[in-house]
């Protein structure tokens, strides 16, 4: 009977059994961490191409007559098509995505539309919408609800937009 009881309180294999039951969480926590921090730099990244579109959006030389005139819309282009596109405004903004494989899954577009207010308040706007494509998070399943009942799905869109004022109108 002494025999049975002493193995009944051996621990040998306690630690490794623990630690194959907290395993799976823990790489649940640790990849959801990596794949929120790679959307967040996405989104830092097409944030940035929106401005610097923006910024040459806004010194582009003036077309037609009057002079007070900014150059016409841009229709949106798809990633990696946009880096050759005949408007500088679209190809400075696609340049500044990387061409790496974290961006080629998604489809980014880039469009610029110039506002015709009152001068001097005309101003250019360019926004950059992209998805991207969850890397850890869609091998956990597509099954995980966000806050209102919303799914998490297998992807995410993420849109960033920058207005800025055409810098060739006169001066009042």
């Amino acid at each position: 009977m002494r025999k049975v009881f002493s193995f009944l309180r051996k621990s040998r294999g306690q630690a490794l059994t623990e630690f194959a039951l907290i395993l799976p969480f823990l790489l649940v926590i640790i990849g959801g961490i990596v794949d929120w921090g790679l959307s967040f730099f996405v989104g830092q990244v097409i944030e940035n191409a929106a401005r610097e579109g923006a910024r040459r959006a806004s010194i582009v030389p003036p077309t037609g007559n009057p002079p007070t005139t900014p150059p016409a819309s841009v229709a949106a282009q798809s990633f990696p098509a946009c880096k050759s596109h005949s408007s500088v405004i679209i190809s400075t903004a696609c340049n500044k995505i990387p061409d790496t494989g974290l961006f080629n899954n998604g489809t980014f577009t880039v469009g610029a539309t110039f506002n015709n207010n009152a001068v001097p308040n005309k101003s250019i706007t360019v926004t950059v919408r992209g998805t991207y494509n969850w890397f850890f998070l869609r091998l956990v399943g597509s099954g995980l609800a966000l806050v209102g009942n919303q799914s998490l799905g297998n992807n995410i869109t993420i849109t960033r937009t920058t207005t800025m004022r055409w810098e060739w109108q006169p001066v009042s």
